[in-house]
């Protein structure tokens, strides 16, 4: 495998991630106040592709309102959910409930295009719930723990970190007319590398350590990411073509973890961020498993129509 197709595998170099903040976790601190530098990066160039005229959802409306439905209410309120049922620590559920409150992850639109699903939806969608998440989250935060944050710090700070890079992209776009670049892809990696070994090596000792795993933060991922990520497909598949299907899977899983380490490191103690580590892992793997299961569903789908 030669530099440039190492620097192009995601899930090797997230993996990678895990395994370095783990093992060598002694930067998690120099990493930590660049976090949002590296999401911003990763978000301006994560939409440098998308047209303005994608910004308009009157063509796929429906579709759009179902999707952003999946992410905020029932991925989201199921989380938030299951976290009170089974979390105790105030520290956790403040890392849940802003994970939860998180908009789609933006590699939702990349696996879309792997698995050749409907790309200009995941964008779309992507990017809705990004702008509305300037709203939902500060008033998620304030609804829940009001006596802990400055509601205005979270504001900021979400704004910052969705409009910057949308302008930024924009500007990029139109006025240089920069839409893509030979190392694009390469530099996203990286900015997903840097803040997910931050994340891992900030928090390492409660994640290797037998007796400080969060053991009921993990079951409460392990439903997210599989049962009910699994549940959702087979009742959707159902009623939605292959296309569809491959982004409302991905919307019913993926959250904006970069985004949520962020906002949570900034106004919440470090404890709080360990959820998302536990999510970014598990994610890893969730991409692998929702992957093949779509891909035998759509083998059986051609089955069927011969």
């Amino acid at each position: 495998m030669s530099i440039a197709h190492f620097f192009e595998n995601t899930d090797l170099l997230i993996i990678l991630s895990i395994i370095l903040g783990v093992l060598f976790p002694y930067f998690g601190e120099f990493f930590k106040p660049l976090i949002p530098f590296f999401l911003v990066i990763l978000m301006t160039l994560s939409t440098l592709e998308i047209s303005n005229s994608h910004l308009n959802p009157k063509s796929q409306a429906k579709d759009v309102s179902f999707l952003l439905i999946i992410s905020y209410l029932i991925q989201g309120i199921l989380l938030i959910a299951i976290s009170f049922f089974f979390v105790s620590s105030p520290d956790y559920l403040k890392g849940l409930i802003v994970l939860a409150a998180t908009p789609v992850g933006i590699w939702t639109i990349a696996y879309a295009y792997m698995l050749k699903g409907n790309t200009e939806l995941a964008a779309i969608g992507v990017i809705f719930s990004h702008i509305l998440a300037i709203f939902i989250l500060p008033l998620t935060i304030y609804f829940f723990f009001a006596t802990y944050v400055d509601i205005f710090t979270v504001f900021y700070n979400v704004a910052l970190l969705i409009l910057v890079p949308l302008i930024f992209s924009r500007i990029l776009k139109y006025k240089f007319k920069i839409e893509d670049f030979k190392f694009k892809r390469h530099i996203i990696n990286l900015c997903m590398f840097f803040i997910s070994y931050a994340i891992i090596a900030l928090n390492y000792k409660v994640l290797t350590n037998p007796a400080t795993l969060p053991y009921d933060v993990l079951l409460v991922l392990l439903i997210r990411a599989f049962v009910i990520g699994t549940l959702f497909y087979l009742i959707i598949r159902k009623f939605v073509e292959y296309e569809r299907l491959v982004v409302y899977t991905f919307v019913s899983i993926f959250k904006n973890a970069g985004l949520a380490a962020t906002i949570t490191l900034l106004v919440f103690p470090i404890e709080a961020a360990i959820p998302i580590a536990l999510a970014q892992v598990l994610g890893s793997f969730s991409v692998v498993y929702y992957s093949k299961l779509l891909s035998l569903g759509k083998a059986k789908q051609s089955q069927k129509k011969k």
